[in-house]
C-alpha cells in the first residue's frame, strides 16, 4: 500500500531518494512542501533497499539519482533495475534525477544558476532512451523545486489511475461471467437495467446428489455406475470414501467441463446455487433453438460425467452423481 494511500497520512506523498554523493549539498535540491510531502534522502542503495523492505507502506515516489561522481548512468541503471525486481511500475513510480558530475559550489555551477529547469530536450534522443529505460520518467539537473513537485505528482497520478483501470478490468471479468450478455452490455454502456421480457426461455439444472456423502469414508460397500436420461452417475471402485483434496479436484474438473459446454453453445451460465449448477438459453436478442443448444450442453454433462466415471474407477473414489433437468418457460430478466 502507498503512503499516501494511509488514513493517517492526509493525502501527504512519501517520496524517498537516494542521492549521490555529496548527501549533504544535494539534499536541499528536494525541500519540498511540508503540507504535501514528506521526504527521505538516503545515500546508499543497500538503505534504501531495507527501507523498502522493513516499512509496512510503500514510498508513493522514488528518485535515483546519476551522477558521474557515483558511477554514471551505469550505476544508476543498475539501482533502477535492483528496485524494479523488488517493486514494479504499477506500485511504485520511480524517477531519474542525472546531474553533471560537478559538486554544486564549483563555479560552473554558480555560472549555470539561470539554466535551472533545464529541460531533458538538451539531450540527444539515443541518451534519452537510455535514461528512461525502466524509469518513468527522466529529470536533468539543476532544476525548480516546482518542476520536481510537478513531476512527482504526475507519476503518482498515473500510477492511481493504472490502479484503478486495472481495478475497473478486473471488475469487469468477473460482472461478465455473472451477467447475461444484455445485462452486461447496459452496465458497460452506462445505461440502466430494466427488466426484460423473453417469451422462449430455457433452464437447465444440475444437482449434484448428496455430494458431502462421497466424503464420508464407507466401508464393505461399492456402487455402480449408470448413465440415464437427464442422469449421469460416476461409480467408484472400492467404495472407501474420499478425502477432500481429490473430492475437490473431481468437482472442479466437472464444473469446468460444464463451464466449456456453456461456452460452446452460447448458453448464459446463471450460477452455482449450492450444490446446483443453474444455466439458462433464450436470454440473448436473436440467439436461435435455446432448447436445443440446452439440450446439448446436457448431453455433454452426461459425457463429462461418464469420463469422470472412468477416472474414478482406477481411482478408487465414490461415486458422484449428477442428476439434470431442463424447463422451458417465459421469463422475465
Amino acid at each position: 500500500m502507498p503512503f499516501s494511500d494511509l488514513e493517517d497520512a492526509s493525502g501527504s506523498m512519501l517520496v524517498l531518494v537516494l542521492c549521490s554523493a555529496p548527501v549533504e549539498a544535494y539534499r536541499l535540491s528536494y525541500i519540498l512542501p511540508g503540507d504535501r510531502f514528506k521526504v527521505a534522502v538516503l545515500d546508499s542503495l543497500d538503505r534504501c533497499l531495507q527501507c523498502l523492505e522493513e516499512l509496512p507502506y510503500l514510498p508513493d515516489c522514488m528518485v535515483i539519482e546519476q551522477d558521474d561522481l557515483a558511477g554514471g548512468a551505469a550505476a544508476a541503471n543498475r539501482a533502477i533495475a535492483t528496485v524494479r525486481r523488488r517493486v514494479g511500475p504499477a506500485e511504485m513510480p520511480l524517477l531519474r534525477v542525472v546531474r553533471g558530475g560537478v559538486s554544486l559550489g564549483s563555479p560552473s555551477v554558480t555560472g549555470r544558476a539561470s539554466a535551472q529547469g533545464r529541460s531533458l530536450a538538451t539531450v540527444p534522443a539515443a541518451q534519452r532512451a537510455d535514461l528512461d529505460m525502466m524509469a518513468g520518467d527522466t529529470l536533468v539537473a539543476p532544476f525548480e523545486l516546482t518542476e520536481l513537485e510537478a513531476r512527482v505528482t504526475a507519476r503518482v497520478r498515473l500510477r492511481r489511475l493504472h490502479q484503478q483501470r486495472a481495478a475497473a478490468h478486473a471488475t469487469l471479468a468477473v460482472l461478465r461471467h455473472l451477467l447475461p450478455a444484455p445485462a452486461f452490455a447496459d452496465l458497460t454502456h452506462g445505461t440502466p437495467w430494466a427488466a426484460r421480457t423473453h417469451t422462449d426461455v430455457s433452464v437447465l439444472s444440475a444437482v449434484l446428489l448428496d455430494p458431502h456423502a462421497a466424503a464420508i469414508a464407507m466401508t464393505g460397500t461399492s456402487s455402480s455406475a449408470t448413465v440415464t436420461a437427464g442422469q449421469a452417475a460416476v461409480g467408484a471402485g472400492d467404495g472407501a470414501g474420499c478425502a477432500p483434496a481429490p473430492l475437490v479436484a473431481a468437482l472442479h474438473e466437472l464444473f469446468a467441463a460444464f463451464d466449456g459446454l456453456c461456452d460452446m453453445h452460447g448458453v448464459t451460465k446463471i450460477g452455482m446455487l449450492g450444490c446446483e449448477y443453474v444455466a439458462a438459453a433464450g436470454l440473448s436478442e436473436g440467439a436461435p433453438e435455446p432448447l436445443e443448444r440446452l439440450m446439448r450442453v446436457a448431453t455433454g454433462m452426461v459425457a463429462a460425467a461418464k469420463s469422470l466415471q472412468q477416472q474414478a474407477a482406477h481411482a478408487g473414489l465414490p461415486s458422484l452423481e449428477v442428476q439434470i433437468g431442463l424447463h422451458t418457460a417465459t421469463s422475465s430478466w
